[in-house]
């Protein structure tokens, strides 16, 4: 098993607000290209919301699909979610490592 750590932001939509948040999380990547995520999303510095996702890993690695599998409130409280992510890297290596 392989542990990462991941940082972006992103823009998201909750309850018809619009806003732009910061994404913090880590994950796990297992031997057969499963792997969960637990993301951390904040609005201006503050956690707002945790999302943990089961992912499983395509196209050797430069893509991903994954499923909401927990969705918890900075107050503490779960919320129901369906939602899917699909995700594709784009670059090979970060343009700093360039």
């Amino acid at each position: 098993m392989e542990r990462l750590d991941l940082s972006g932001t992103a823009t998201s939509s909750s309850d018809g607000n619009i806003s732009n948040v910061t994404l913090k999380g880590t994950g796990t990547v297992n031997s057969d290209c499963t792997g969960t995520l637990t993301v951390g999303v904040y609005g201006s510095g503050a956690l707002v919301r945790t999302a943990t996702f089961s992912i499983v890993y395509v196209n050797n690695a430069r893509e991903g699909r994954a499923i909401v599998t927990s969705l918890v409130l900075a107050s503490g409280a779960t919320v129901p979610a369906v939602l899917t992510a699909n995700a594709k890297k784009l670059f090979h290596e970060l343009p700093s490592e360039r």
